[in-house]
């Protein structure tokens, strides 16, 4: 799965779960200023991601993103076994 196939689907899953306008979620928002998701939404948000592509985000790897694009990254590299 590309990096482009990734961020589609969580970009998806973003307006799904949380009405945000899909114009507004680009690789470089910010969870908590741009889109605004408060701290039990991104908990949910890692679930979203852990569910939707059957990874385990490690806490101390979740806790260090910041953008879209960041989570996009970090599944690419769970997916590819550069994180463990």
């Amino acid at each position: 799965m590309t990096k482009e196939e990734i961020f589609n689907v969580l970009k998806a899953g973003i307006v799904d779960k949380y009405g945000i306008n899909e114009d507004e979620v680009v690789l470089e928002a910010n969870l908590t200023k741009d889109l605004p998701l408060d701290s039990l939404d991104i908990l949910y948000f890692i679930q979203l991601c852990e569910d939707k592509f059957k990874i385990t985000i490690p806490d101390e790897v979740a806790e260090e993103a910041k953008t879209v694009e960041d989570f996009v990254n970090i599944i690419y590299d769970i997916r590819n076994g550069v994180v463990a």
